[in-house]
This record gives C-alpha cells, sequence and structure tokens, in this order.
C-alpha cells in the first residue's frame, strides 16, 4: 500500500503516489470538510496530505510535469487544463497526451460552472469506452459558483477557447478598470504572501462601497448572504460533489471491480480564516494546503442517487419560481 505523508509535498503524479487506476479530483477541497461528509457515501481510506499547490495554477505548474503515462485520459471542467493552450507557464497539454476538454462543452450558462452530473454521465461514457485506461476525473466542485438552490450566486460565463473564465456580471462596462483591477489583485496577492491576510477582503468591501459589480462568484455570495453562510453553502457544493463521486465510483466497481481509485483535491480553499477567501496562489495556509486523498472500498450508491434526485428537483423548482416571477 502506498504510503502517503502529511508532511511531505503531495502530487498524485509523482512516481511514489502514482498508483492508482482512476484519480477523481475535488476541485478546491479541504480535507476538514472532506473528513466529514464522505461518510455519507463512501467508505475507504482517509489520508490527509500537504498539497503542493494553493491554486489550480500551481498544480497545473508543479504537479502535471511529472506525469509520465503518455496514455492517460484526464477529463476536464476546469479550463486550466485544457488542450486549447497555455495560460502563463500553465501548460497542461504538454504534459497530457489526451485531455477531454468538458469545460468547453458541458458548461451550463444558468449555473455558471459544469454540472457535477453532467461531469458524471461524461466519465462514466468515455471510462466504459477506455476500459484499459487510467482516467483522472478533474470535478469543479466544491469550488463556487454554489450550486445549491438555497444559495444561488452568479457563476462564470464560458468563453470558449479562451480559459481563463471571466465573472459575468456587467463586466463589459469596465474593460479599462479589468487592466487596472488585476495589477490590484497582483498587490494583494503579494500582501497576502507577506502575512496580511485580510486585504482580499478589505478590496472586496471597498469594491461595494464604489459601486463596482461583483469581482467573482464568492464576492456576489459574501454580498448577497454575508460570510458567515459561506461554511454552509460550501459544504452543501461539498455534498452535491460527493453523491456524484458515489454514483461514478459504482459504474467504475462494475466495469473493473478491482481497480484502484483515489479521491483528492487540487489545493484547499479558505473560507475567511486569517480574513483569506478563496484560493490566492502561494500563500501558506493550512486551509488552503490540506487536502484528503482518499482510498476508496466501496460506495453507498443508493442513499447517493436519493440525494441527487432530491437535488434535481430542488434546482428544477428553482428555476420555475424564477421564471413565474419573470412573466407576472
Amino acid at each position: 500500500m502506498t504510503n502517503y505523508s502529511s508532511t511531505d509535498c503531495f502530487c498524485p503524479f509523482f512516481e511514489e503516489y502514482s498508483d492508482w487506476d482512476y484519480l477523481i479530483i475535488l476541485d478546491a477541497c479541504r480535507y476538514d470538510y472532506f473528513a466529514i461528509l464522505h461518510k455519507f457515501f463512501l467508505s475507504g481510506e482517509l489520508r490527509r496530505v500537504w498539497s503542493c499547490n494553493s491554486c489550480t495554477y500551481e498544480y497545473c505548474v508543479n504537479c502535471l510535469p511529472h506525469n509520465r503515462d503518455r496514455d492517460l485520459i484526464y477529463i476536464s471542467a476546469n479550463p486550466y487544463i485544457n488542450s486549447y493552450r497555455s495560460i502563463g507557464r500553465c501548460m497542461a497539454k504538454a504534459y497530457m497526451s489526451k485531455i477531454i476538454d468538458a469545460w468547453n462543452f458541458l458548461w451550463n450558462e444558468d449555473l455558471g460552472t459544469v454540472p457535477p452530473d453532467k461531469l458524471t454521465m461524461l466519465a462514466m461514457n468515455i471510462i466504459t469506452r477506455h476500459r484499459n485506461k487510467r482516467v483522472v476525473v478533474h470535478y469543479l466542485q466544491p469550488h463556487a459558483p454554489y450550486i445549491t438552490p438555497k444559495f444561488r450566486t452568479v457563476g462564470y460565463l464560458n468563453l470558449q477557447s479562451n480559459p481563463p473564465l471571466s465573472y459575468s456580471v456587467e463586466m463589459k462596462r469596465y474593460n479599462k478598470l479589468l487592466s487596472v483591477e488585476k495589477r490590484v489583485l497582483r498587490a494583494i496577492n503579494i500582501f497576502q504572501k507577506l502575512g496580511l491576510r485580510n486585504a482580499f477582503y478589505s478590496y472586496l468591501r471597498i469594491r461595494k462601497m464604489l459601486g463596482l459589480p461583483p469581482l467573482n462568484p464568492v464576492d456576489d455570495f459574501i454580498r448577497r448572504y454575508g460570510v458567515e453562510k459561506i461554511f454552509e453553502a460550501y459544504a452543501s457544493n461539498l455534498m452535491i460533489v460527493i453523491a456524484n463521486v458515489a454514483a461514478l465510483i459504482d459504474g467504475i466497481r462494475r466495469l473493473r471491480p478491482n481497480a484502484k481509485i483515489v479521491i483528492t483535491s487540487d489545493h484547499g480553499e479558505c473560507l475567511g480564516e486569517q480574513g483569506c477567501l478563496e484560493h490566492p496562489a502561494g500563500v501558506e495556509i493550512a486551509q488552503l494546503r490540506e487536502v484528503p486523498v482518499f482510498i476508496v472500498e466501496s460506495a453507498n450508491v443508493r442513499l447517493a442517487w436519493r440525494y441527487l434526485l432530491k437535488w434535481k428537483i430542488e434546482v428544477v423548482k428553482f428555476k420555475h419560481t424564477k421564471c413565474s416571477k419573470k412573466h407576472r
């Protein structure tokens, strides 16, 4: 059995950690939340590890170059991992011979993300057709936007072959501002690395005072519900994606009963700890770097499907209510 250390930098493509058949990546998944919530749908062996990265860009730069399996299939709901072009030093296509750009054709404009149920169906279809290949399935959840109707926020636009994605709320009015804002955000990231953890949160409050649109889904969420509700919304996103993972695992087990399935994350997430939100690059906060490594034994697929059916019914009711209000 692989010895997953809780102190060494973990990357699932390092030679000592790469003995898996199927790798499931939950984007921005914290260890502490996963440790509690996975028990509803999954059983297996859980380890806490220290991620090499605090954001997907760093994951692509620091981790993907270690991949040595040229026959591997990477199903990506995250536009940073794409087969189109490099984003800065993030050159996923240079390290993966086959990337399925799920972010490009499964994007849901209403949710502003790739729905996890759609990614599950796509992954199962690909795995069925390529039973002897190792596969990575990269979900976007629990990363914002939060897709439970109780905490619905505005998500991202799908910019097709021009990742990364841009936040959608009236940003076209602020094109000139964006170039300035990028420089401001780079400076804030430096401040956070130096220990000024609340710099980003303070900047969001200034933007709101100036009447600027929300910077991203987390900013939109805080304006609507307050930062104290973000823990519940994040947990809901995580439960939805874990239920989908349980359904995927059940399908894989039917095809390959003895396959080794590992669940992990590219990085963690800050939910207000030390004044930090989301997952800024290069910041050393435990909640950003502690991620799960879970070796799957079994999945409670019946309970998972019941949970997902309830979620889908809630989404349909939410859409119906929203449409009814528009036509009054």
